[in-house]
């Protein structure tokens, strides 16, 4: 788990408007006790090269999903890999053959891992760093998977805004203080 969490630091390591996760989060996120696995299952995989991770993805069964829309549907999510068709195909292909193994014949994602986590693929926007809730990606992560058979499913669309507010004297002192130990 921890190189599963850990690998997309490899992929998006010159990338200056990636925003690594917080650990603790992401680990809380992937745990048996999240809400998610009330009624879905998962596998992680993750790719290496030279004993480093460099690629992950996961697939998943949510049996709600399953049960109101389509039963041998499937998904698959985490997707982070570096720019390699051999770490690619082995990530797809690992996915693809759980999901057969587990009686799924279509796969849609990427979801992170459902509905109400990170959901779809960026295509637009790789200059700036992702808003909550939203992922990050690579430019060559939509050719990577047109490549593999897989096709637009939703067009969903993000935009951002300013926020507009004064910052009061007590938050002030509190993002002096905090910037000592963080990035705020």
């Amino acid at each position: 788990m921890t190189d599963f969490i850990r690998a997309p630091r490899e992929v998006y390591a010159e990338d200056p408007c990636w925003v690594q996760p917080l650990t603790f989060e992401r680990r809380e996120a992937f745990s048996a006790k999240h809400p998610f696995f009330r009624h879905a299952r998962w596998q992680p995989f993750v790719a290496y090269r030279d004993g480093r991770p460099v690629g992950r993805i996961s697939a998943q069964i949510d049996e709600l999903y399953q049960q109101q829309h389509d039963p041998r549907g499937g998904f698959f999510g985490c997707f982070e890999a570096i720019a390699d068709e051999a770490v690619i195909d082995g990530l797809v292909a690992a996915a693809e053959a759980w999901a057969v193994e587990h009686d799924c014949d279509r796969l849609t994602g990427p979801f992170n891992l459902g509905i109400n986590q990170e959901v779809g693929l960026l295509v637009d926007g790789f200059d700036t760093p992702p808003s909550f809730m939203m992922g990050h990606g690579r430019p060559y992560y939509r050719s990577a998977l047109v490549q593999r058979g897989y096709s637009e499913a939703q067009r969903m669309l993000a935009y951002g805004l300013p926020v507009i507010f004064d910052t009061t004297p007590v938050m002030a002192a509190m993002l002096k203080h905090a910037r000592k130990r963080a990035v705020v």
